[in-house]
């Protein structure tokens, strides 16, 4: 993985470098309930409004081991540029970022990263972000939440 990522397996609220993320962490635990992760029909982007500028979900294609762009937040597309509907895999900037997804997919825990934003020519910009496991089935992971935090 990328050596100036700092990956958060096992983090606390102290660790979030935005309450926007600890929001969306408590909200993402209360709606999962006893389960381990809660389904995207869950999610209720209404009661998400104030955090969507820097939220991405992003679906997982289990046949092809692809991560693809499916909800990018105003601010996120300022910062990575206009990729909804677009393969993730398929862009050499972001193969640290498919290696850790895909270790939330197949762990089907939750992470908390911080990282300098040098992969995508944006050396001066800094990165936090929570990655939260949806599933569909309860068993198997098929999206990912995930809220940024730039600074």
């Amino acid at each position: 993985m990328n050596e100036n990522t700092k990956l958060l397996l096992n983090f606390n609220d102290e660790d979030f470098t935005d309450p926007l993320q600890l929001e969306l962490y408590n909200y993402w635990l209360k709606v999962k309930g006893g389960s381990g992760m809660p389904a995207r029909r869950d999610i209720h982007v209404h009661e998400l409004k104030k955090m969507l500028p820097t939220l991405m979900i992003l679906d997982f294609n289990v046949a092809e081991k692809s991560i693809i762009f499916r909800l990018i937040g105003t601010e996120c597309t300022n910062v990575y540029g206009e990729h909804t509907g677009k393969i993730m895999n398929l862009y050499p900037e972001h193969k640290d970022a498919v290696k850790r997804l895909m270790w939330c997919v197949e762990n089907k825990k939750p992470y908390y990263a911080t990282k300098n934003l040098g992969n995508i020519n944006k050396e001066y910009l800094k990165t936090s972000f929570i990655i939260l496991p949806l599933s569909d089935d309860g068993e198997n992971v098929n999206k990912i939440l995930v809220g940024h935090h730039f600074y």
